[in-house]
């Protein structure tokens, strides 16, 4: 297999992808088609996710707790709006070896039916909340469209926070507070701008009251993603599962529910957002790797001096906690170790020869902007001359605010204003770009807009940061004042 992308992001997207993460060492296929290895290089990106947002959720005292992976039949089925759009992906066991079971258990699609019973018996008083609880886990859902690694898998990781209130107040303040947590480590760790808003009646989470979301965008394909969401439930499931509470004044209430989540989907988003045609580009922020130094051995000369040269020059980027490898392989020439190392996405990349340990130099280059700064001095030379490992730190925060703001200049860019539905349906479909209309929000005339529109055309979210306005529904001509909705093409 030739180690370099053959396929090109603007010529087929598609095969552009299932290149790089192969190639890249990020995804393994199984025999089960929708199942895929999350290779070393993928995983650790999850687990620096993992560690932030378990940081994250202890400031708001949200506790982690592991619920089963199976849930009966009669207990998903307890509440058949929510689980309506899911059953078809619901996984079954139905045999246990040579046994058939008396009734089919589900392979858990999502954790409500699983947790909410429990929360029932866990909450008697106002003193027991709020009950915020956390789980990171898997979640099975049986897809039948194309299945594409990170992005719509059978099997994906997750984490699932549900949370129970005294008031609706509080746990609309929890799912706006969830949110912009996961704004922030999509901004600060992942380096990618997202639009948050708030999903029409027509595209929130069944069974809530309001749902808070996150829209990613893909340049190279013109497309949303949905990054994480964060719900308002109100007492809808709480009712159902009888999750009630003598209040302050011994007046029994239904307690009031958020939940959210964050997925491997982001691993997904961040690939294609900034990964170009020569491979993966990895935010240093999540980077496994962070520098890599690559020594220029020649033939029939004493690398030794190279060799101390390189492990000084690990030592003083470790001391500032830079994630560091020294690449000494010697049966592979430097030429095939920069396009590995570039193909992986590591962020910086040192080369060393036998001149640069005796002057006390090396050579530079940034993933980012292939940009390279030869003979830079590792060595201060007065007392006030920053060390290799600072130099280094700042040239890495330097690489995690490029690719944050490049992102942020296509994501602007992408979003075009649009006042009919000719000029929408250009917006999308031949210019690759995001459409803000006004829009009524009804669910009846969203299915009626969906009827008229080309493709997977369809309403993201109604922005945050959206201006008021005033005139007609792009769709029914009702008079509308408020904020306007983002339609785009999505995954």
């Amino acid at each position: 297999m030739k180690l370099g992308i053959q396929n090109r992001q603007s010529i087929d997207h598609s095969k552009w992808y299932t290149e790089l993460i192969q190639k890249a060492e990020l995804i393994e296929y199984t025999d089960i088609s929708g199942c895929y290895v999350l290779r070393p290089r993928a995983y650790e990106v999850w687990e620096r996710i993992t560690k932030v947002l378990n940081g994250e959720f202890e400031k708001k005292r949200v506790k982690n707790a592991y619920f089963p992976l199976f849930i009966t039949k009669s207990a998903l089925y307890l509440e058949e709006s929510h689980i309506e759009d899911l059953c078809p992906e619901v996984a079954w066991v139905t045999r246990a070896g040579d046994h058939e079971l008396e009734q089919p258990i589900a392979v858990r699609p999502t954790s409500e039916t699983a947790m909410y019973p429990h929360f029932s018996r866990w909450i008697s008083s106002w003193r027991d909340l709020p009950l915020k609880i956390n789980q990171w886990n898997n979640v099975v859902r049986w897809e039948f469209q194309q299945t594409v690694p990170f992005l719509r898998s059978r099997e994906f990781l997750w984490q699932e926070g549900h949370c129970c209130f005294a008031t609706p107040e509080e746990a609309n303040q929890d799912a706006q507070d969830m949110i912009d947590v996961y704004q922030k480590v999509y901004k600060n760790l992942l380096a990618i701008p997202c639009v948050c808003g708030t999903k029409t009646e027509k595209e929130r989470f069944a069974g809530a009251v309001s749902t808070k979301t996150l829209e990613a965008y893909v340049p190279a394909t013109g497309k949303a993603i949905q990054a994480a969401t964060s719900h308002y439930l109100g007492t809808n499931f709480s009712k159902m599962f009888d999750i009630s509470f003598l209040t302050d004044k011994g007046v029994k209430t239904h307690a009031y529910q958020t939940s959210w989540g964050f997925t491997t989907r982001s691993i997904g988003i961040m690939i294609m957002t900034h990964s170009d045609d020569i491979g993966l580009v990895l935010p240093p922020n999540v980077a496994g790797t962070q520098v890599v130094i690559v020594p220029i051995y020649k033939q029939n000369q004493d690398d030794t001096p190279i060799d101390n040269y390189g492990f000084w020059l690990v030592r003083e980027l470790e001391t500032e906690g830079i994630r560091v490898n020294f690449d000494m392989r010697k049966e592979h020439r430097p030429g095939f170790k920069y396009n590995e190392h570039e193909l992986c996405g590591v962020p910086i990349r040192i080369d060393i020869g036998m001149r640069d340990s005796a002057n006390g130099t090396c050579d530079i280059t940034r993933r980012d902007t292939r940009f390279k700064i030869t003979q830079f001095p590792t060595r201060g030379q007065t007392v006030t001359d920053s060390s290799i490992g600072i130099a280094i730190k700042i040239l890495l925060e330097e690489i995690q605010t490029n690719l944050l703001a490049r992102a942020q200049q296509k994501l602007e860019n992408a979003i075009v204003p649009c006042d009919s539905m000719d000029t929408m349906i250009t917006a999308i479909v031949d210019r690759k770009k995001m459409a803000l209309v006004l829009f009524c929000g009804k669910k009846r005339c969203e299915d009626s807009l969906k009827t008229r529109l080309v493709g997977c055309i369809k309403s993201l979210c109604v922005p945050d940061n959206a201006p008021h306005q005033q005139g007609q529904c792009i769709n029914c001509e009702e008079l509308v004042s408020g904020r306007a909705t983002l339609f785009g093409r999505s995954y």
